[in-house]
C-alpha cells in the first residue's frame, strides 16, 4: 500500500506504510522500559494531550491532530477516518523506530545538503521563497524546526539506501517472471481513426419526421460519396457537426458513439444511430491494433519494481525486529474517533 498524499512531519518510506491491526501486542524485552513504569510517567490519552509512547518518545496529540486534518482535507484520500487513524499512527510510530536506528548508524547529513534540499522545495513551490514561508507560518512552524525535519528525512532516505537497498539485483528469471505478471500494464490499447457526423435534433425543431429525412438523405450521400465530403456539406449548412478525430481508444468517445465505432469493421461506416437530443454516423478509417512493449523497452521499470519490493521486505522484517525490543502503546481508534466527535458538538 503506497503512503497516503500527504506530507508528514518527518518522510514516510512508501515500502513501510501499512494498516495496523487494533489487537497489536508489543513483545517485551530486557532493553525496553517496563508497562508499568511508562504508564505512570506518560500516561496515554486525549486529556493528556499523548497519543502513542515508543520507547522514551511520545507522539502528540496536537501533532497527530495536524497529520490527520492534512490528510482528510486530501480530496484524493479515500481510507474511512478509523483506517486512516491506524495508517497515520502507524506511520508515525515507524518513522521514529527507524529513526532511531538512523541516528545509531551515526548517519550524518550536513547542513549544506539540508539548505540544498530546501532550495530545491522553494523552487518547487508555485510562490516560491515567499509562499514556502507563508505555508509554514500557517502551520505555526518555522524555517529552523523545517531543517530539523527535512535532516531526519533524508536520514531516513539515507537509511533506506545503504541498510535495505544495496546490492539488490533481481535475477533475469525474476525480472520475467514479473514482467508476465504485469503484462497487462504494458499494453497499449487498441485505436482507431475515426470520423464522426452527428445532426442534432433541435436543427430540426425536434420534429420526427424532419430528423428522419435527414438522415435518410445523409444515408444516401454517405453511400455516393466520401464521409469527409458530407461531413464537410453538412457542417457547411448549419446542420451538422463531428468531424475527423484521428486515432482514439474506446474511451475518448461517450457513449453509445465509442461502442458503434469500436465495433465496426475497418474502412466501414455505419448510421444513423440515435443518442438523447443527436443522430449520429460513425465511420473507421484505420484500425491501429493493440500492442504490448516487450520486455527490453520496459526492464527498468520491472527491475526497479522488484528492487522496490525486496526493498520493502527488508523494511518490514527490520521493523517487527525493532518492535520485538521495543515498547509501543497508542491510544485506540474508537478513544480517537470519539475525541474528534466532541470537536464538533
Amino acid at each position: 500500500m503506497q503512503n497516503p498524499p500527504f506530507t508528514p512531519a518527518v518522510e514516510v518510506s512508501p515500502e513501510i506504510s501499512y494498516l495496523w491491526p487494533t489487537d497489536e501486542k508489543v513483545p517485551e524485552s530486557k532493553e525496553a522500559p517496563s508497562p508499568e513504569a511508562t504508564k505512570e510517567k506518560t500516561p496515554i490519552g486525549v486529556n493528556n494531550g499523548i497519543i502513542a509512547v515508543v520507547n522514551e518518545k511520545v507522539i502528540t496529540l496536537k501533532e497527530f491532530d495536524a497529520e490527520f486534518f492534512r490528510a482528510l482535507q486530501n480530496q484524493s484520500f479515500r481510507l474511512k477516518e478509523d483506517e486512516l487513524y491506524y495508517e497515520l499512527i502507524g506511520n508515525m510510530i515507524d518513522q521514529i523506530l527507524l529513526l532511531d536506528l538512523a541516528y545509531s548508524k551515526e548517519i550524518e547529513i550536513s547542513p549544506e545538503e539540508v539548505e540544498g534540499e530546501i532550495e530545491s522545495m522553494a523552487k518547487r513551490h508555485p510562490q516560491g521563497w515567499d509562499g514556502l514561508r507563508r505555508d509554514l507560518e500557517k502551520q505555526k512552524s518555522s524555517i529552523e524546526m523545517m531543517k530539523e525535519r527535512v535532516k531526519e528525512s533524508l536520514m531516513l532516505k539515507t537509511l533506506r539506501r545503504e541498510l535495505f537497498g544495496g546490492l539488490i539485483r533481481p535475477s533475469p528469471k525474476d525480472v520475467q517472471k514479473s514482467y508476465q505478471e504485469r503484462i497487462n500494464e504494458f499494453e497499449s490499447p487498441e485505436k482507431r481513426d475515426i470520423s464522426l457526423l452527428t445532426i442534432f435534433e433541435s436543427d430540426y425543431k425536434n420534429d420526427k419526421k424532419l430528423i428522419k429525412r435527414a438522415s435518410d438523405k445523409i444515408k444516401t450521400q454517405l453511400s455516393e460519396n466520401d464521409f469527409s465530403k458530407v461531413l464537410n456539406q453538412m457542417s457547411g449548412d448549419g446542420k451538422g457537426d463531428g468531424g475527423h478525430k484521428g486515432y482514439i481508444t474506446s474511451s475518448d468517445l461517450a457513449e453509445p458513439i465509442s461502442k458503434v465505432a469500436f465495433q465496426l469493421e475497418n474502412k466501414t461506416w455505419s448510421g444513423p444511430h440515435t443518442m438523447p437530443g443527436v443522430t449520429f454516423f460513425v465511420k473507421c478509417n484505420n484500425i491501429q491494433e493493440k500492442v504490448i512493449k516487450p520486455l527490453d523497452e520496459v526492464q527498468d521499470n520491472v527491475k526497479n519494481t522488484l528492487i522496490n519490493k525486496i526493498q520493502f521486505q527488508k523494511i518490514t522484517k527490520a521493523i517487527a525486529e525493532i518492535k520485538a525490543s521495543s515498547y509501543i502503546r497508542k491510544l485506540s481508534h474508537i478513544d480517537y474517533i470519539n475525541y474528534r466527535k466532541s470537536l464538533t458538538q
